[in-house]
């Protein structure tokens, strides 16, 4: 697919990189190689035409078309005009940088993109050219050329109270030799009417990977704070860059879900007739090495004001002296206010080492080991020319080793098992107890060892709720290593089933899970399919699903098989949407569009039936409706508020109601008492009405401390082997109801041969058939069975092994008669008390289960005739 792409990306932008300056098809000069590697005072820019010449790393996004710039100590590659794939809706942005590593050291570019404003609306290139390669010694210079358009989920959120003017945007991208920045250059006139004064400057995306910084605040995980700063940073620990104007602070201008645009000059645009010159705004992004420190310095090069700065260095060792590899070091002014004083970051070296460049001043060291409470040194002065010292100790950390096994319900060792390790503070903690989340850890592998505060534990090893668990007690002292040991027992028979989670997200969208991290937790979890839906952005995580299985020295696709999906995300509700095709980069943003421009000014969100038109071009086998009642809920939209306000369909605005969607959310996260309160009769309400959707169950996990995998989907599978799986069979299986909401509790329903999503024949008494399983250590209380969305009965659930002793799962297996007098639909649930929790593997999650609906045709007419409202 990849190599399909590049070959008519080629042809489509061979004359398009002639035009801009490539060369090499009319018989003039081959384009520039963009693979080579360059000496001091060189540069170069072309159009990429080969996958040897783009970036690498996790965040690479570039591709064949687009334009790269570099020389000996940078690289950036900027989107080509009309193949956008970012999270800015058009082309022409800053995708990839990243600075240039020793030759035979793979890069690792973790940018996300950097795209212009102007008073908030973007550009929408027209055009884009090589203006020049640096073959001449000059700089090398990428030109992009368009007009002033709105960003759809701004233009959205505001209802299109931001105009486009008629504009005449010239953007350039410029590098120089010997530079460790990247000029971005905005030149812009009013094309027709008067003169107009704009704000002009860029959405600076940083990255899943990277820790955003801004001098005072230091590391910040939410919107950027209000008023003028220096700069805007990004690091890891293995790269950094910086956002600034060229002649001073940069001002947020506001957030919306988390995007700010920054603002970086403003001025007046002059008319295009006549000669007086362009409004320019100009900024940079410099791109340096691991942590902060390294951009920093480099901007006070390109300032001049080096001379006005000196060292401080030192070593970080723990108690017993020995180096503390890896630390955060952070210097905080003394000058400034508590709270805002930090103004540098760095990491400690192997030897525990660290160096950090900052102006003359008074300042102390923060230190911030892992799972170590921060650590201040005494107060140093920095003096302009010269070196300080601080050296550190920070307490010493301890060492948890882990090892899971496996075990069937036969008893049957099923060799090395994920697992996930919780920790309680205390020996035999209760289960209710607070959960250490900052030391949680998602074993994929099965064994694994990691660093935690010394003390006592209750240590915690599970695989999901489908499986035992075993507790234990350890008492961990500093410098000391304990190891800890499970065999888990797949005590719940989930034969003939798949764990699927239908709706999860990760750092490509609002959520702070890193996608390995993602992956490992729907592992540990016993999640075996999982769709990838970030926000209005289609995903491939498969190559990670390698590199985890790499990175852990394990078969990472034997536990888990992912799809591509989206949530499509217009503010007024939510849908989730899979499978969906693979970019050849990975991933893309905006495929499915829900914001309509009529000659380049925003009209109006589409509507949901308007959306799934779409939805079934790319290929979509199941549109679900998720969180339907929340704010960004479908039903919440339509007028919906169950129990207590149903409307009947027929009743709905025909332009916003429609019925091409296939499933509904009615576990979504730990919200089981919405789903009991609120959703079980929303589903009811529209199954009396005919409309038949299959009820699904999901984690929409957005971030480490709400793993996936309590809410999830049970999908009838011809094979429980994630390898095996025929995902056409799984599509079918969920559109046709053959599924079971599991949260905790797994509950399947037979009446006469037929089992949930069939339609079965049957008149006079029917039996009906339930099995209710829960893990020895769920607490359960009751199941009711719901026909035409009434409870017609109820029982109470066992304790453990109360059915079966073979069988501790087993909490229900019996029959309940019921007489029919008409065409009937039955479903059952089950679930914990108010009060019962899954805690401490699902922390706060009531437990809950629920099976779809089976349909009686009692009257013999070969159909389901709907009981009505």
């Amino acid at each position: 697919m990849r190599i399909l792409w590049a070959v008519l990306l080629v042809s489509s932008f061979l004359s398009y990189g002639c035009n801009g300056g490539g060369g090499g098809t009319d018989g003039g000069p081959e384009p520039p190689a963009l693979d080579e590697r360059l000496g001091p005072g060189q540069v170069r820019a072309g159009v990429i035409t080969s996958e040897s010449e783009l970036l690498e790393g996790p965040e690479a996004h570039g591709w064949i078309g687009d334009f790269k710039l570099y020389n000996d100590r940078v690289a950036f590659v900027v989107q080509n005009a009309f193949e956008p794939r970012g999270w800015g809706p058009y082309g022409g942005s800053l995708l990839d940088a990243d600075w240039i590593r020793p030759e035979g050291e793979p890069g690792r570019e973790v940018l996300q993109e950097v795209f212009t404003h102007i008073d908030v609306l973007s550009l929408n290139p027209t055009s884009a050219e090589v203006v020049s390669d640096g073959g001449d010694g000059g700089p090398a210079q990428v030109r992009v050329t368009g007009i002033h358009q709105g960003i759809p989920l701004i233009d959205a959120a505001t209802n299109g109270a931001l105009e486009p003017k008629d504009l005449e945007i010239v953007q350039d991208y410029v590098l120089e030799p010997d530079s460790d920045h990247l000029l971005i250059r905005t030149s812009l006139r009013t094309r027709t009417g008067s003169e107009r004064n704009v704000k002009v400057g860029d959405l600076v995306l940083n990255g899943d990977l990277t820790v955003d910084f801004v001098p005072g605040w230091g590391d910040i995980d939410s919107d950027l704070p209000g008023g003028d700063m220096a700069y805007f940073g990004g690091y890891t620990w293995d790269s950094c860059n910086l956002y600034t104007g060229t002649e001073g602070d940069i001002r947020p201008a506001f957030s919306v879900e988390g995007i700010t645009p920054i603002t970086a000059g403003e001025g007046v645009a002059p008319r295009a007739r006549g000669d007086e010159q362009p409004l320019t705004i100009e900024r940079i992004l410099v791109v340096g090495q691991g942590g902060m420190d390294d951009c920093l310095r480099k901007l006070r090069r390109l300032r001049g004001q080096e001379s006005e700065a000196g060292l401080l260095s030192g070593t970080v060792v723990t108690s017993s002296g020995a180096p503390e590899a890896g630390a955060g070091v952070y210097a905080l002014d003394q000058s400034l206010p508590e709270g805002a004083a930090v103004v540098d970051q760095t990491y400690t070296a192997n030897d525990g080492s660290f160096e950090m460049e900052l102006p003359a001043g008074d300042y102390r060291v923060e230190v911030h080991a892992v799972v170590r409470d921060p650590v201040q040194g005494e107060a140093v002065s920095v003096i302009a020319g010269r070196t300080a010292s601080c050296d550190l100790q920070v307490p010493e950390a301890a060492v948890l080793a882990w090892a899971c096994r496996g075990r069937d319900r036969a008893g049957a060792d099923t060799g090395v098992l994920p697992c996930k390790i919780s920790l309680q503070a205390g020996r035999d903690a209760d289960m209710r107890a607070p959960v250490a989340t900052d030391i949680l850890f998602f074993g994929a592998s099965g064994h694994g060892e990691a660093i935690v505060r010394p003390g006592d534990w209750t240590v915690t090893l599970s695989r999901g709720w489908e499986y035992s668990i075993e507790r234990s007690n350890v008492s961990v002292e500093a410098g000391q290593r304990v190891e800890v040991e499970a065999v888990l027992t797949h005590q719940v028979d989930t034969d003939g089933y798949i764990a699927a989670d239908l709706h999860s997200h990760s750092t490509r969208s609002d959520s702070d899970y890193e996608i390995l991290d993602k992956l490992s937790s729907n592992i540990v979890e016993g999640v075996e399919l999982m769709v990838a839906t970030d926000h209005d952005c289609q995903a491939d995580f498969a190559p990670w699903v390698t590199l985890l299985g790499q990175v852990t020295d394990s078969d990472a696709s034997r536990w888990l098989r992912t799809v591509v999906g989206i949530e499509v995300s217009p503010l007024y509700g939510h849908m989730t949407v899979f499978p969906l095709p693979t970019h050849p980069t990975g991933w893309i943003y905006w495929q499915i569009p829900w914001v309509f421009y009529e000659g380049g000014r925003f009209s109006r969100s589409l509507e949901f039936p308007e959306i799934w038109q779409r939805c079934r071009e790319l290929g979509a086998e199941v549109i679900n409706v998720a969180h339907p009642t929340m704010g960004s809920g479908y039903f919440t939209y339509l007028g919906f508020e169950p129990p207590g306000v149903m409307p009947a369909l027929d009743g709905l605005p025909q332009e916003k109601f429609g019925t091409g969607f296939d499933t509904m959310e009615l576990l979504n996260s730990k919200d089981v008492d919405v789903m009991l309160e609120e959703l079980v009769p929303l589903w009811s309400h529209l199954n009396n009405q005919g409309l038949f959707r299959t009820a699904v169950g999901v984690s929409d996990s957005h971030g480490r401390t709400s793993e996936a995998g309590f809410g999830r989907t049970m999908i009838a599978s011809s094979t429980d082997d994630p390898r095996q799986l025929d995902l056409d069979e799984i599509w079918a299986n969920l559109r046709a109801g053959r599924a079971a909401v599991g949260g905790g509790i797994f509950v399947t329903i037979r009446i006469a041969g037929g089992t949930m999503g069939d339609l079965v024949q049957a008149s006079g008494q029917v039996m009906v058939h339930l099995e209710v399983q829960a893990a020895d250590w769920v607490p359960v209380d009751r199941m009711d069975l719901i026909a035409n969305g009434q409870v017609i009965a109820s029982r109470g659930l066992a304790e453990a092994g109360g059915v079966d002793p073979d069988r501790p799962a087993l909490r229900f297996d019996g029959a309940i008669p019921v007489d029919l007098a008409a065409d009937t639909w039955f479903a059952a649930l089950a679930y914990g008390a108010a009060s019962d929790r899954l805690d401490p593997v699902f922390r706060s999650c009531r437990p809950v289960g629920m099976t779809n609906a089976v349909r009686v045709d009692a009257d013999g007419n070969g159909a389901f005739d709907p009981p009505g409202i």
